[in-house]
């Protein structure tokens, strides 16, 4: 078997339909986002840190293209350890479901080894089922904080941004 040359992709189901999941990623990031750098997915495992602009599919796709897409860096926990660049997309799976999908660029050299592997999947597979638990059932906290006009809520450590100018995706 030839060694690969990429981290493998990881993919997570989302049990809500492609619409309402963008909708809620756009929701969980305006909760995460930090004003000096992006927005962050804490675990245990690692963490996965996404700068710049989320890019939105409009109209959205008919068919297995990605509504939502943002690049960033997982930083998988470990001593060591270096992040790896990756891209975060949110797919349709069927009718009723979703898809996260963590994709990476070319493995460099000084990655290529099971420790790291190893890492990168615990990390990635962490990052994926918070956030998709995020998405399906956003923590009540958050809601009621936007239900009563307080400011963003605080998710485990990560310093919450002020609310964007608009409602995000809208």
């Amino acid at each position: 078997m030839t060694p690969s040359r990429h981290h493998p992709t990881v993919s997570h189901l989302v049990l809500v339909a492609a619409g309402p999941a963008a909708a809620g990623l756009d929701f969980a990031r305006w909760c995460l986002a930090r004003p000096d750098a992006g927005w962050t997915v804490p675990t245990p495992a690692g963490t996965l840190r996404c700068e710049g602009r989320v890019r939105h599919a409009v109209p959205p796709p008919r068919a297995y293209l990605p509504h939502r897409t943002v690049s960033g860096q997982l930083y998988p926990a470990g001593r060591g350890l270096r992040p790896i660049p990756v891209t975060l997309e949110l797919l349709p799976w069927s009718s009723r479901w979703s898809e996260l999908l963590l994709t990476t660029g070319p493995l460099r050299r000084l990655d290529a080894g099971l420790r790291t592997e190893r890492a990168y999947l615990l990390a990635a597979h962490a990052v994926l089922k918070r956030l998709a638990r995020v998405i399906e059932a956003p923590p009540a906290e958050w809601v009621g904080r936007l239900v009563t006009g307080q400011s963003l809520p605080r998710a485990e450590g990560v310093r919450s941004g002020p609310p964007p100018g608009r409602w995000p995706g809208w």
